[in-house]
């Protein structure tokens, strides 16, 4: 491992196969043949948790990471002992949840692996973008609620990560109190940023926005029902981020091929050679990520056709860079797809400023967000 800039997120595509095929999801999938077993996997976690840094977290996705259960808890044992300098170190498993089995949630309890499903509110709304790639008319949301009771048995917290769309943003907030009333402690929520959001479903968003501030803000005022949002709590601990470095991420396949940008896995395998910056034979080249880190962020502020660097609200921005190279691979219009990107961004920050200054001496909101 060659250079010594700090990398403090380590996201894991565990497998590329799923059991769903949502309609949003930007992973190529397919079948493939896969290393076996988790030693593989030693040098690069090893490596990454003893890096620069005091925090650090490793995230396991996909595909659909309890395809593969058994190669994830060794891993997720390997990466707790190999932490001997007690780093902060959390581990975040996202999954579908439809695998989840008393097993599995017991050792997450147990290991205190946070889990964050993917549900995107109502059944309706959850299974018209999310469906069994085997069984369409199947209810994934349905398997979903039957798998919740588990969290409560093993006293595991559930947390949702919900998509948004041009076609159901209209009931963004009921879908969120939709969530909250299923007993998620958590709620994310994220648009479709590569679908095309025309003129008026931006206006419309604004509004829709503008109503979850004051939605969320009385959900504190009132004191009762309240969750937490992890770009909220991003807002709240990490001020003063103006001159952050581009990234501090590296992306592993489940071939042991290291990337800088996780927008590489919608790419077909022969297109993503470019992206490489290491494997786990030979290591991995932060000099070279560096470099096309910063090629890439050149190329999006010029086709985006705006100064990033004078931007009220860069701290808050979903990544140009992964926007830009799957827009540029897909053969979109760059400029197009990031002016809208860079409008829902900035949309976020607003409001979400909004509901900080609202309640930034509310006993509640800095007891949730320890502040």
């Amino acid at each position: 491992m060659r250079n010594n800039n700090a990398i403090s997120e380590l996201n894991i595509f565990l497998t590329n196969r799923c059991n769903l095929d949502c309609s949003y999801c930007f992973v190529k999938k397919k079948e493939q043949k896969e290393i076996n077993g988790a030693r593989p996997f030693d040098k690069i976690i090893s490596y990454f948790i003893n890096s620069p840094g005091q925090s650090k977290a490793i995230n396991f996705t996909g595909g659909e990471p309890l395809l593969d259960f058994k190669k994830l808890r060794e891993i997720i044992v390997f990466a707790k002992k190999v932490n001997k300098q007690n780093k902060k170190l959390n581990i975040t498993v996202v999954t579908n949840a439809t695998l989840l089995k008393a097993e599995s949630v017991n050792f997450f309890k147990e290991n205190q692996i946070d889990l964050k499903i993917s549900i995107d509110g109502k059944k309706v709304f959850h299974d018209s973008n999310r469906c069994y790639k085997s069984m369409p008319l199947v209810s994934s949301y349905d398997k979903i609620i039957n798998k919740l009771s588990l969290f409560s048995r093993y006293g595991l917290q559930a947390r949702a990560t919900m998509v948004f769309t041009p076609s159901n943003y209209k009931q963004l907030i009921n879908n969120i109190s939709h969530l909250k009333n299923l007993g998620f402690a958590q709620i994310d929520f994220s648009p479709d940023l590569y679908a095309f959001w025309r003129e008026k479903d931006r206006a419309a968003l604004e509004q829709v926005f503008a109503g979850f501030s004051v939605y969320y803000s009385d959900l504190f005022l009132n004191g009762s029902g309240v969750f937490k949002n992890s770009f909220l709590s991003r807002m709240l601990h990490n001020k003063n981020q103006s001159n952050k470095p581009i990234c501090n991420k590296i992306h592993l396949d489940c071939n042991g091929n290291m990337y800088y940008c996780d927008k590489v896995f919608s790419l077909a395998e022969g297109k993503r050679v470019k992206f490489l910056v290491g494997k786990l034979g030979s290591g991995m080249d932060l000099k070279l990520r560096l470099k096309l880190l910063q090629a890439k962020q050149r190329d999006a502020n010029r086709a985006i056709g705006l100064s990033c660097q004078k931007c009220n609200y860069r701290q808050y921005c979903y990544c140009l860079i992964g926007q830009y190279i799957y827009f540029e691979e897909n053969g979109l219009d760059c400029g197009k797809y990031l002016k809208q990107t860079c409008f829902i961004t900035k949309l976020y920050a607003r409001n979400f400023l909004k509901i900080i200054d609202k309640l930034k001496t509310n006993k509640l909101f800095k007891q949730v967000y320890n502040i």
